[in-house]
């Protein structure tokens, strides 16, 4: 858990070669679009009002994207797991200053790498806040702080 007071929980990702590409359960069909999964404490779903396969926007300064919400007592509160990406880009507005519906969770990733000599990046460092979605697009992306980036 962080003691980031504005991005307070922590998202992690399986890999790329994980068995989420083989198995159905990673998207979820929520008006007529697979959405890519979310998942989330049922203690925190429950603390913002979210069900299983609501949407829900996961956010920080680098992004904003768009999931389907699971909800499940498998996670610790102040975690959220998800997949590394997409293969899928749908921003709402314009790209980069907009929300992602595609649910590329490499958005709000840090663009530095995980070492000096490697351009590996650092997913299991990743600060997010999330909350039900509302279907309107609030994000606007900001100057990210030092402790955060």
């Amino acid at each position: 858990l962080s003691p980031h007071s504005r991005y307070p929980f922590h998202v992690m990702g399986d890999d790329e070669g994980s068995s989420l590409r083989d198995i159905r359960e990673h998207r979820a069909l929520v008006d007529g679009h697979y959405y890519l999964v979310a998942r989330v404490s049922r203690q925190d779903a429950e603390a913002r009002g979210i069900k299983d396969d609501d949407l829900i926007r996961l956010w920080n300064n680098r992004g904003s994207i768009v999931c389907a919400a699971q909800v499940t007592d498998r996670l610790r509160p102040g975690v959220v797991s998800a997949s590394t990406s997409s293969a899928e880009y749908r921003p709402m507005g314009e790209p980069g200053k907009s929300t992602d519906l595609g649910g590329c969770v490499n958005l709000l990733n840090s663009s530095k790498s995980i070492t000096k000599k490697s351009h590996g990046i650092k997913p299991n460092s990743t600060l997010i806040q999330f909350e039900k979605w509302t279907g309107v697009d609030t994000w606007k992306p900001s100057e990210i702080p030092a402790e955060v980036a």
